[in-house]
C-alpha cells in the first residue's frame, strides 16, 4: 500500500505539481543539502589546554606529629585510594582543591581513626606541598542526658552537638 504516488523526490520535482509548491520546496531542499555540507559554520577551535599540577601529600598524626604508615587520600569528594605517606597525585587540574587525609593507629590494641582536611591551591607545571595534620576521632560511647534520655555519640554524626562535661562532688 501505497501512501504517495511520489517514490522519489526526483520524480515529484518532474510532476506535474503546481509551480508555487515545487520552487519553494526545492529551494528548502537545496539550502538544508548546502548548510548540511558547510556544517553550519567555521570549524571548532582547537580545545584549550588544560593547566595541570601535583600535590604531594603527608598526613602527621597530631598531637605526637608523627607521619601517617598509610593514609586514604580523598580530593574533592572523590576518594582516591589509599596509599603510602607521604603520597603525590599526578595530573591535578590547577587551580583550589580540598584535601581530606584519613588515617588509623593502632593504640593499646584498638584502632583508633584520624582524619583532616586542607584547601590547597594547584599552580601549573608544579607540585604543591600539603601536609594534613591528622586528629583523632572521639570513640564511640553511651551517655544518660539530663532529661534521663540515653544518647550514643555515634547517633550524632553529621549534626552539631555541644557537649559539655562537668564533674559535682
Amino acid at each position: 500500500m501505497r501512501i504517495s504516488k511520489y517514490s522519489r523526490f526526483s520524480d515529484f520535482v518532474n510532476s506535474g505539481a503546481p509551480e508555487f509548491i515545487r520552487v519553494p520546496l526545492v529551494i528548502a531542499t537545496l539550502l538544508g543539502a548546502v548548510l548540511l555540507l558547510t556544517n553550519c559554520g567555521d570549524p571548532p577551535a582547537s580545545p584549550p589546554t588544560e593547566l595541570r599540577g601535583s600535590i604531594e601529600i603527608s598526613g602527621i598524626i597530631v598531637p605526637d606529629s608523627i607521619p601517617a604508615d598509610s593514609i586514604l587520600v580523598i580530593l574533592d569528594l572523590d576518594t582516591l585510594g589509599r596509599f603510602a605517606n607521604p603520597h603525590t597525585c599526578m595530573d591535578v587540574f590547577a587551580g583550589t582543591h580540598l584535601v581530606e587525609v584519613r588515617a588509623e593507629k593502632v593504640v593499646d590494641s584498638t584502632i583508633v581513626e584520624y582524619l583532616g582536611a586542607e584547601q590547597v591551591t594547584v599552580e601549573p607545571f608544579d607540585t604543591t606541598q600539603v601536609e594534613v595534620s591528622l586528629l583523632g576521632i572521639a570513640p564511640d560511647f553511651t551517655l544518660t542526658d539530663i532529661d534521663g534520655d540515653t544518647v550514643r555519640l555515634a547517633s550524632l554524626a553529621g549534626k552539631v552537638a555541644l557537649l559539655y562535661f562537668f564533674v559535682s562532688t
